[in-house]
C-alpha cells in the first residue's frame, strides 16, 4: 500500500493542533488547537470555513455529528476541565457541561442514540462520563480506579473501550437510555 500526500494545507500560524474529526458523510473538518480555538475546515478546498470564539483553556480533543461538535478542554482542579456543545449551522454554543475534576482527554458522540446527542468523556481524573444535550450534569458518571485516562471510544450500543496509563485497553459496559 502506497500513502501518496496531496494539496497539503497551508497555515501560517504555528500552532499545535490537539485533535481533529471528519464529519461522517461530509467534507467539513473539525479541529482544535493551542491557539484556544475550533475551527472548521472545507475538506474540499482546505480552507477554515469559521473559527469559534476563543475559550480561556485549550481545547484537547473534539466530535463532530449531524449539525454539532462536541469539544473537551484542559484544566486542573475542577478549574476549566469542561466541555462544549457547538451548533456549527447557527455557529454558537448550546451547551456547557461540567463536572471533570481534570483536563478532558477524550469526547465522542455515542452511536444511533436516535438523535438525543448523548457523547461520552474521559478525563485525567480517572473517570468516564455520559451526558445528555439536554442536561447540565452527567448521566453517568463512573470513576474507574486505572488511573489518568488517556482515550474513551464507543465500542457498540452499550459498550466503551477506555484507555488508561495505567491499566492499558479496557471495556466498560453501561445502560443508557429508557426503559
Amino acid at each position: 500500500m502506497t500513502i501518496t500526500m496531496n494539496n497539503n494545507i497551508e497555515y501560517s500560524d504555528r500552532n499545535l493542533v490537539t485533535n481533529m474529526k471528519w464529519k461522517r458523510d461530509s467534507d467539513t473538518i473539525a479541529q482544535t488547537s493551542e491557539d484556544k480555538t475550533l475551527k472548521l475546515w472545507d475538506g474540499r478546498t482546505h480552507e477554515i470555513v469559521h473559527t469559534f470564539a476563543t475559550q480561556q483553556q485549550i481545547p484537547t480533543c473534539c466530535d463532530i455529528k449531524d449539525n454539532y461538535c462536541i469539544t473537551g478542554y484542559n484544566g486542573f482542579v475542577g478549574e476549566g476541565c469542561q466541555l462544549y456543545l457547538w451548533d456549527i449551522r447557527q455557529l454558537n454554543i448550546v451547551g456547557q457541561y461540567l463536572g471533570h475534576q481534570e483536563t478532558v482527554t477524550s469526547c465522542s458522540f455515542l452511536p444511533d442514540d436516535d438523535s438525543n446527542l448523548d457523547f461520552v468523556s474521559s478525563s485525567n481524573d480517572g473517570s468516564v462520563r455520559i451526558w445528555n444535550k439536554d442536561l447540565t450534569s452527567s448521566i453517568i458518571d463512573e470513576k474507574l480506579q486505572s488511573g489518568p485516562l488517556t482515550a474513551v471510544k464507543p465500542y457498540n450500543h452499550n459498550s466503551l473501550v477506555v484507555t488508561s496509563l495505567v491499566e492499558g485497553v479496557k471495556k466498560f459496559n453501561f445502560h443508557h437510555g429508557s426503559g
